[in-house]
Parts: structure tokens; sequence; C-alpha cells
């Protein structure tokens, strides 16, 4: 799959046209174009707005950065981590900045008050329910 190529798909399996998703998201048209025609590599753009583009598309951000293609490598070899894991090495707020908001909010208002460790457990078990895959930061 080319660069842009996977986002592309994404956006039109929605039926949404590029200043659409663009005006969904709060990314300027132009930019959302340069990810499409490969110009700019969504893959270096910023969590935030790949985040924003995910959620919009309700897809996993690895979708439209990399596709989903099953033969396609998505992930580098270690990078899934159990809960534990993340907070072990500090990664906590990093993988609460990649979390699905409407997942986040819904177990902070359910789980409240609750520790790192259970709230980050919950969310990976409701993530694998909505994306049939687990969480993974990039």
């Amino acid at each position: 799959m080319k660069k842009g190529e996977a986002l592309q798909k994404c956006r039109r399996d929605r039926m949404m046209s590029q200043s659409q998703l663009a005006k969904a998201a709060g990314i300027s048209l132009r930019t959302l174009q340069s990810f499409e025609q490969g110009q700019r590599d969504i893959n270096q753009a910023s969590a935030e707005t790949v985040m924003r583009l995910a959620d919009v598309l309700e897809y996993h951000p690895k979708e439209i950065m990399n596709g989903y293609e099953d033969d396609y490598e998505i992930t580098p070899p270690g990078w899934e981590m159990t809960a534990e894991e993340i907070i072990e090495q500090g990664l906590y707020d990093q993988a609460v900045a990649f979390m699905d908001e409407e997942i986040r909010e819904r177990l902070h208002n359910k789980l409240s008050p609750c520790t790192e460790l259970e709230f980050l457990e919950a969310y990976m078990a409701e993530h694998r329910k909505k994306y049939r895959t687990e969480f993974i930061l990039p």
C-alpha cells in the first residue's frame, strides 16, 4: 500500500469528502490532501492529528496510518505491551493520549476512582471489543 492510500480508503469507506473530513478533524484541506497524495507522511504527523482523523473516521489510528491488509506489517515487534509494562515503562500518559476519547470518558465516569493499572486494563478490554484489535502504542 502506497503512502496515503490507507487514509484515503478509510475516508472513502465512510463516504466522506476530503473537505468534510478536514473540517470535522480540524485540519486544513491542504494537509489532508498532502497526506492522501503521499506528499506528507502521515506516520510523521502529530499524535493529535492522527487521533482526530481516526476518531472522525471511526478507525484505529494504525489503520489510517498503515492500512489493514493482513499481510502488511503494522506494528514493529515488541510494541504490543501489557498494561503493567506500559505503566512500568512510564508510558501511561502517552497511552492516554492515544486512547479513543469516547471509551476513555465512559470508563473514567464508570471507574473513578481507580488505579492507573485498573483503568488501563479496563480500557484495553473495551478497545478490543470496539476495534477487534489490541491497543498498541504507536
